[in-house]
């Protein structure tokens, strides 16, 4: 018998296999999504979705990175890609551009950044 703090076993019933989630896919619809992309929803309903792309609809009501996403959903990226290309094409949620290329950063903003983390 498990003990109060451990915790529970699973049945394996609450997990879905990601290519269910993506109906096969392997890639997103989109280019450009990387791990630190971050992704804000669209206006104030998710109506129609269900699943997945609901849950990543709530939880980018503020701007969350695709790994976060795959950390609070117990997703993997790749397919927190394919779900995000597709709420992308259906206008539920935006993306916000990353730097391609580190070199055209400004870089006052990267010293910031580093002394930002220095500082923890």
């Amino acid at each position: 018998m498990p003990s109060d703090d451990s915790p529970e076993m699973s049945d394996g019933m609450d997990f879905v296999r990601p290519f269910l989630v993506t109906a096969g896919r392997t890639e997103a619809d989109i280019e450009g999504l990387m791990f630190e992309t971050l992704i804000e929803s669209v206006g104030d309903s998710g109506d129609g979705l269900v699943f997945e792309p609901a849950r990543v609809f709530e939880l980018c009501r503020t701007a969350t990175g695709i790994a976060e996403i795959s950390a609070h959903l117990n997703i993997p990226i790749a397919t927190v890609k394919v779900v995000v290309g597709d709420l992308v094409k259906s206008g539920h949620v935006r993306v916000y551009a990353t730097i391609d290329n580190p070199d055209d950063a400004d870089v006052q903003l990267m010293n910031r950044i580093i002394a930002g983390v220095r500082n923890l």
